[in-house]
Order: C-alpha cells, then sequence, then structure tokens
C-alpha cells in the first residue's frame, strides 16, 4: 500500500514539475506598447529587448533611441501614393452610388 502512495505522490510531482517548465517556457515574452504606438518585446529570461515593425522584429541596444515609425504612426501618404488613393475613393464612391433604374 505504501508503495502505490509513493508512486502516486512521485508522478503528481512529476506533473507538477512539467506544468511549472510549460508555464515558465510560455510567458518568457512581454510586449509592451509606448505612448507613441511604438511596441517592443521584452525576453523576462535574458532582458533583450526587441522592436517590432509588423513582423519584423529588430533587436535594440542599450540606450539606442528608435526613430522608426509604428503603423499606427504613418499617414496616408506613407503607404499609398497620390495616384492610388484617388483610384480607391473613386471606387468607393462608385460603390456608395444606388443603382440606376431602367427607364422604359
Amino acid at each position: 500500500m505504501n508503495k502505490k502512495y509513493f508512486v502516486l505522490i512521485v508522478l503528481f510531482m512529476a506533473g507538477a514539475l512539467i506544468s511549472l517548465y510549460m508555464y515558465l517556457t510560455n510567458t518568457r515574452f512581454e510586449l509592451h506598447t509606448t505612448k507613441d504606438g511604438a511596441v517592443y518585446k521584452f525576453d523576462k529570461k535574458t532582458g533583450q529587448t526587441w522592436f517590432v515593425k509588423g513582423i519584423q522584429e529588430n533587436p535594440v541596444k542599450e540606450g539606442q533611441k528608435n526613430d522608426q515609425k509604428t503603423p499606427e504612426m504613418l499617414s496616408p501618404e506613407d503607404l499609398l501614393t497620390q495616384e492610388e488613393r484617388d483610384k480607391n475613393l473613386e471606387a468607393i464612391q462608385k460603390f456608395l452610388q444606388p443603382p440606376e433604374k431602367d427607364k422604359k
């Protein structure tokens, strides 16, 4: 009977240790957003920091200031040319117009 309890306790402790390890590895990184919309990824284990822009992660060196624009800070001029914006505006206006009825 004592062997059964011992095996049960060993299995429980092994499960607890595996669960703790999985929790610690899944909460290793944190994302922080600054007031101006910049996103930084922080590694709690090593202390390393990355600047996140889209899907790119650029390492940040200690004391380095990051002047890159985040998607929240981009203006329409940064994303599309004037011709593309005009073309999109025409398509939206055409879409929003009510359909014309055939007169017979």
